[in-house]
């Protein structure tokens, strides 16, 4: 009897330290995970990058980012806010360039994008882009000219027609199928100086800024 009390104790010990061993080697295996995926990796070409989407700010901008967007998506929106921030801080040493990638499980944000397209016909871009991302609540219930007209756009009129036109839409593929290159995925997506950051630097953006101001490399 006591023996095979003992064995049934040996059994559940060994039982115990497999399990506390699994524990353990799938913490540090995931903790690895995690390390490795917050990392940025560089993007070959990323140059290229400039000479496309929409530009706010100037091209000789030492602090160079580029942003896949999606208008009705919150994280882009939180971003996008902490750039314009930085931009207002550091002035012309940081530049935005933005990619539209809008999400087809977003109802609105193709027609958001069309929105701000038709708004840079008057040359208000980063306007309606800061109006878009503001008023992501209002997306079903207010029309694109009455955003666009917050966003400064007179002429209402061709901006309704605009939206019908095709040359919109034909850009904004243009951005996705360069963004479908970079094989990405979800938005926003960031690439900064050549570094793609797996999820959005919001927090340590200026930082980020800092390390390409003073010499060094953001990628660590």
């Amino acid at each position: 009897m006591k023996s095979r009390l003992e064995s049934v104790l040996s059994v559940v010990v060994t039982c115990c330290a497999l399990v506390v061993t699994w524990i353990v080697v799938n913490q540090h295996l995931a903790g690895r995970s995690s390390d490795v995926f917050s990392q940025p990796d560089s993007v070959e070409s990323w140059n290229l990058l400039q000479d496309g989407g929409r530009r706010i700010g100037s091209a000789s901008a030492p602090v160079q980012i580029v942003e896949f967007v999606d208008f009705q998506c919150p994280f882009c929106s939180l971003f996008h806010q902490a750039a314009q921030d930085l931009r207002a801080e550091l002035k012309n040493q940081v530049s935005l360039v933005l990619f539209h990638f809008p999400l087809s499980s977003h109802e609105f944000s193709h027609a958001a994008a069309m929105a701000s397209e038709c708004a840079s016909e008057e040359g208000l871009f980063e306007e309606m882009v800061r109006e878009l991302m503001a008023s992501q609540k209002d997306f079903g219930t207010r029309t694109w000219a009455s955003l666009a007209s917050l966003a400064g756009v007179t002429d209402t009129v061709r901006f309704v027609g605009c939206m019908e036109e095709e040359w919109p839409r034909e850009r904004i593929q243009k951005d996705r199928s360069i963004g479908e290159g970079l094989s990405i995925r979800g938005t926003p997506t960031i690439v900064i100086n050549g570094w793609r950051y797996p999820q959005p630097p919001t927090d340590s953006l200026k930082r980020i800024a800092r390390e390409i101001l003073a010499g060094r490399s953001p990628a660590h």
